[in-house]
This record gives structure tokens, C-alpha cells and sequence, in this order.
């Protein structure tokens, strides 16, 4: 995975942490572990600041 570019960029932290959700395979109840997309996320080169603040961008499931 390519690393994310900056903490200053969260639009870019989005995309990976879309980019992540999209390639992990659902659980039965069609969800996905929360954990494993920080340890993806993690792995590809982010850090906690870019994480959170491409989560704060995900749309809210209603």
C-alpha cells in the first residue's frame, strides 16, 4: 500500500481508510473489524493523527 501523505491532509487519510474498508472482506453481519482496518492503516505508513482525522470525515451511517 502506498503510505498516506500527511496528517495536514485528512481528505488523503480518507481515501486510504476508504481505500482499506473496500479491500477487507465483511464479517457474517456484513461488518467490518474496526481493528483491522487501524492495523491496514497503521501498516501503510499512518499514523494515529491521519486516522483520526479521516475517520472524522467518513459519513455517518444512519
Amino acid at each position: 500500500m502506498e503510505p498516506v501523505t500527511s496528517a495536514s491532509n485528512p481528505e488523503a487519510a480518507l481515501a486510504k481508510l476508504l481505500e482499506i474498508a473496500n479491500a477487507l472482506e465483511a464479517d457474517h453481519a456484513k461488518r467490518l473489524s474496526v481493528g483491522a482496518i487501524n492495523h491496514a492503516f497503521l501498516t501503510a505508513g499512518g499514523n494515529a493523527t491521519e486516522y483520526s482525522g479521516g475517520i472524522a470525515r467518513l459519513p455517518r451511517a444512519g
